[in-house]
């Protein structure tokens, strides 16, 4: 039942970070103008535009591979952080930016896009803790053999 889970868990992950990698790098110039008008990413934004697709694809990748799936987790679980973190940071600060993530999933206010990356967030964390001990069960068989 645990190896499903993960295996859907995985599924999902792979679709939204390979939508949102391809999103980003077919309308790269948009994106790159999306994050000029971003506190804090502004002076930073060329390195962002173009780091971020590559990883995200970089990440569908790593959650492919049973070997790298643990660490394609990790990854996920982290990612969601910080982009749940940066809305939040959004939301409660006195930045009037309008959400731009209409290009990406169709929402058109910050709440929905942090309740999505929030839902996401628990997703990647299931799947990080299942994945996790799944890893301590076949440890302990390995060691009772």
């Amino acid at each position: 039942m645990k190896k499903v889970a993960v295996t859907v868990i995985t599924l999902l992950l792979v679709i939204l970070f390979t939508h949102a990698g391809l999103i980003k790098l077919l309308d790269h110039r948009v994106f790159l103008e999306e994050l000029r008008s971003y506190p804090l990413l502004a002076p930073f934004a060329g390195p962002i535009a173009r780091g971020l697709p590559t990883a995200e694809l970089i990440l569908a990748t790593l959650l492919m591979w049973p070997r790298t799936r643990f660490l394609g987790l990790s990854l996920a679980l982290l990612l969601m952080a910080v982009f749940a973190g940066y809305i939040i940071f959004l939301l409660n600060g006195a930045y009037q930016v309008p959400c731009t993530c209409e290009t990406l999933l169709g929402f058109t206010t910050w709440t929905a896009q942090l309740k999505f990356n929030l839902v996401f967030l628990l997703v990647a964390l299931s799947g990080f803790l299942l994945q996790l001990i799944m890893r301590e069960e076949e440890r302990v068989m390995h060691l009772a053999r």
